[in-house]
Order: structure tokens, then C-alpha cells, then sequence
């Protein structure tokens, strides 16, 4: 029984090549494995992949797998298949929330091998890793390692030098970050079945999570180059009047309006990832309990003259000096932003760009000094700023 293996380490069991095996077999293995059974059902037809769920608890997603691919590997890809099949699937498979979300395989051509545009990709990475069930990070798509089929898209991870500060190696951490931070606030999050709220031809947007603790995600192909706007209304989101919304991959901050709707702006063809403002708290997210807390030192007498006795003034504003030491690409830069106005209140578009001057090879410094109000107390963190003006929050200052 399950109760008879709950002692045992793995959290599951994958089955390769699972059209290869007679249906039957697999409810008695499942019983005497007593854990967690997910399925290759290398099929794209939603009737025949979703029949073996009457066999095994799940499967990996490849009915999903091919309409995520289509609709974001150009900017011509088709929002509309995506949007009908996601409601195919929950309505032909017993429980979606069990399935295997994936992008990327051993066995499939790497995604960047189809567009090398990083908004298409980010995109096509965030709408799996928000969708119902597992999410699956294959080795070296946070990478953005493009083989094109087997073996090339085998590649060697530590020809990488395992970045830690590549593009998407931050950006998948942020994802699974809000996806922690969503289960954590609700309990239902994991079942809670994500539903398309709205559709248009390049853009579509899932909900996923109760109302109060709701992830919104807005997803697009007008890839790197392209912008669109459109109005969410809170039948669709579940958002409240007035209520502080924050886009947790820009940190940008919204407020809805007095209907709870909310008008999105896209910007260079970058997902959103919508999340209440007040149930960021702990999550290391946009000022939700993240980076150092920073004191001013407290102000500092100084002298005016050198005689003995002479008259003491007290400093309104400190100089500190800021230093990220982090490794950039032509094109990319860094800002420092914090809880403060004078650090851009969490916005990164307001932070403070830091200098390159000092940067070298062996010693890569982003630096800057500023001038704060004495005694005040602040939380910050760097942010590196990509060529495409995107964003990708550092884990520490």
C-alpha cells in the first residue's frame, strides 16, 4: 500500500516509453510502487493521451507541450489552440493538477533551436511552470541551450560553467519563487484547476489560485520587439477596487481601478506575473521580506574647524556606497533598487544605474555611491538589466 512505502525518499516514479506497455499493467505496479506514477505518453491527442490517466496517477503533458511550442516559437503562433486546448484537456483528462508541465526534453528539439527572441522564451517558460501540475525544468534550459534534436540538444551542462547569473537561470528561480509563495498562501493552489480568462491573437491570460491568493499570468508572442495593452477585468481576475497589484518578474506595482479592473500595458513582448501586493510578505519577491536591511549610519558630528571647542553641525544626508559583484554581457547593465523613493520604491525602471567603471574580468564590480537621508532605514536589492530591457532580480545584494 501507499501507507507502506511513505518512508521511502522518492517522490515518484517516471515511466519511459509508456504507449510501449500494455494499460493493464500499470494500476497493480503503481499499487506495489506505493508512490507518485507519471507516464511518457508520448501523444498529442488529448481523447488517447488522457485515457491512460485511468491507469497511472499522471502523465507528462505533451498535449500541452505542442500547443505552448506553437503558439509562442514565433510571433505568428497560435494563442487560440492553446486557448481551447488547455479547456480540452481539463474537460477529456480526470485531473490535470497531476500532469507533468514541460517545455523541454531529451528527446525533443530545445526550444531556442525554433526562435532565438528570450521574450518568446520567457513566455513559453512561464506559462509552463504556472500551468496545472509538476513543473519540469530540463538541464540546460536555463541555459537557453539550443540543440536542435538528439543528440545535439544533449549538450554538456558544464560547458555552461553552471551560470547561476545566465538570463533564464534567474528568471525560472523567480517563477518557482511566486509558484511557492502561491501554495504557501493557499492551500487549493495545487488543485485549483487554471482557468484562460482572456484571449486575443497574440495574447492570452490564465488564472490559477482562490480569490485573495490568485496568480494571474498574462502571456504574449509579440516577442521582443512588440507591445500591446488591454483592459483585465475583475470578472476575469478575481482582483477587488482599489486593491495593490504587483507584477513580480518587473516589480512593477498597479492598482486596480474602482471596479477592480486593471489596464496592462506589455512591453517588449515580456509575460507578467500578477500577484496581491499584500501576500508577497516572506516570499523574497519585490520587497516581500527580500534582500538586506540596510540601516544609515546614524548622523555623525563634525567638526567645522580644527580649534578645540569649535562649533558642531549635524549631517542631513549620508554618502554610501553600493558594490554588486556579478558577471554582465555587452548590453547589460545594473541598477540598484529598494524600498525607498530615492531607490525607486521597489519600481525598477526608477532604480539607480550603477557604474561599470571599475569592472574587469577577474574583478566584475557594478559600483555607485549616493547620498541618503541620515537615519533611515531601507531594504535593496541589484538588479541586472538586459539588453531587452528586461529585468531579472538577484537573490542577494
Amino acid at each position: 500500500s501507499r501507507a507502506k512505502y511513505g518512508h521511502l525518499p522518492q517522490d515518484g516514479l517516471r515511466i519511459d516509453s509508456a504507449k510501449s506497455v500494455n494499460k493493464a499493467f500499470y494500476p497493480p505496479f503503481e499499487q506495489a510502487a506505493g508512490v507518485y506514477v507519471a507516464g511518457e505518453v508520448y501523444e498529442g491527442n488529448p481523447t488517447t493521451f488522457c485515457d491512460y490517466q485511468n491507469y497511472m496517477d499522471g502523465m507528462l503533458n505533451f498535449p500541452s507541450y505542442y500547443w505552448i511550442t506553437e503558439a509562442f516559437q514565433s510571433t505568428s503562433g497560435s494563442i487560440s489552440n492553446l486557448y481551447n486546448g488547455i479547456n480540452t484537456l481539463k474537460s477529456s483528462c480526470k485531473d490535470t493538477t497531476l500532469l507533468g508541465s514541460f517545455m523541454e526534453n531529451h528527446d525533443l528539439a530545445r526550444f531556442p533551436s525554433l526562435t532565438n527572441d528570450y521574450a518568446l522564451a520567457k513566455n513559453a517558460i512561464a506559462f509552463t511552470m504556472l500551468a496545472d501540475g509538476i513543473p519540469i525544468i530540463y538541464q540546460g534550459q536555463e541555459q537557453h541551450f539550443a540543440g536542435s534534436g538528439v543528440p545535439n540538444n544533449r549538450e554538456a551542462l558544464w560547458l555552461s560553467g553552471y551560470s547561476t547569473s545566465s538570463t533564464l537561470y534567474p528568471f525560472i528561480g523567480t517563477l518557482n519563487k511566486i509558484r511557492k509563495q502561491a501554495i504557501k498562501q493557499d492551500t487549493g493552489y495545487v488543485t485549483y484547476k487554471a482557468v484562460p480568462v482572456y484571449s486575443d491573437a497574440s495574447t492570452i491570460v490564465m488564472r490559477k489560485g482562490n480569490t485573495g491568493s490568485q496568480v494571474i499570468g498574462v502571456f504574449t508572442n509579440k516577442g521582443s520587439s512588440g507591445s500591446s495593452s488591454f483592459a483585465l477585468t475583475s470578472s476575469a481576475s478575481g482582483f477587488t477596487a482599489g486593491q495593490s497589484i504587483t507584477d513580480v518578474l518587473s516589480c512593477t506595482s498597479y492598482t486596480t481601478d474602482s471596479n477592480g479592473n486593471l489596464n496592462i500595458a506589455i512591453g517588449a513582448g515580456l509575460p507578467r506575473v500578477l500577484y496581491p501586493t499584500a501576500k508577497l510578505t516572506g516570499s523574497g519577491l519585490c520587497g516581500g521580506s527580500s534582500g538586506s536591511t540596510t540601516a544609515v549610519p546614524a548622523p555623525t558630528t563634525i567638526k567645522t574647524s580644527t580649534t578645540t571647542g569649535g562649533a558642531c553641525s549635524t549631517p542631513t544626508s549620508v554618502a554610501i556606497t553600493f558594490s554588486d559583484k556579478v558577471v554582465t554581457q555587452y548590453g547589460q547593465s545594473v541598477k540598484l533598487v529598494g524600498s525607498i523613493p530615492q531607490l525607486g520604491a521597489w519600481n525598477a525602471a526608477n532604480g539607480i544605474v550603477l557604474s561599470s567603471a571599475g569592472y574587469t574580468a577577474g574583478n566584475p564590480v557594478w559600483s555607485g555611491t549616493i547620498n541618503l537621508p541620515a537615519g533611515t532605514s531601507f531594504s535593496y536589492k541589484f538588479v541586472k538589466v538586459n539588453s531587452d530591457g528586461s529585468f531579472d532580480w538577484e537573490n542577494d545584494p
